[in-house]
């Protein structure tokens, strides 16, 4: 027959326990760290055109996809010495060929591309959209759609995140 346990060994017990769980998690995030610090890390700028009437302009990627994404937002790599800003500028002047002017930082996220042992740093902007005849894409395809539109698209998971939150912002 088992003895009851008093109330303070049950309180001791409990406290051994969230203790050792305490050090699994620990552990555990520890173990994520190393792995984090040993991948591969890309700065990049990006930016989503948009207007009030919920319009937005995205890079058809299908011909040039890094990662397994079909669409994407303009932009890309920060290089040594340069602030997301300037970067964001020469990324848009090389794909689109508009000397960017008015355009406003959203948020700065960290994720990482699964299978490619890669973390991504995104610098995410938001600008007013541009009209057609303005446009010379040189990297994929500019492509106008609506919000409704992006539910479905292809694109990598850290974008598809800032996209969907942006999305909600701009409703």
């Amino acid at each position: 027959m088992a003895l009851k346990l008093l109330p303070m060994e049950k309180r001791r017990q409990k406290a051994k326990h969230l203790q050792k769980e305490r050090r699994q998690l620990k552990t555990l995030m520890q173990k994520q760290k190393k792995r984090r610090n040993k991948m591969k890390k890309r700065r990049v700028a990006l930016v989503l055109f948009h207007d009030n009437k919920g319009n937005l302009l995205l890079q058809d990627r299908r011909e040039i996809s890094k990662w397994g994404e079909e669409y994407g937002f303009f932009g890309g790599g920060i290089e040594k010495g340069e602030t997301p800003e300037q970067a964001l500028k020469r990324e848009i002047m090389e794909e689109l060929g508009l000397d960017l002017q008015h355009f406003t930082f959203f948020k700065k996220t960290e994720s990482e591309i699964p299978g490619y042992n890669l973390m991504a740093e995104r610098n995410m902007f938001l600008a007013p959209l541009p009209g057609k005849e303005m446009i010379n894409a040189t990297e994929g395809n500019a492509v106008f759609m609506n919000l409704s539109e992006t539910k479905e698209l292809k694109l990598i998971p850290g974008d598809r995140l800032l996209l969907d939150q942006i999305v909600k912002l701009i409703r």
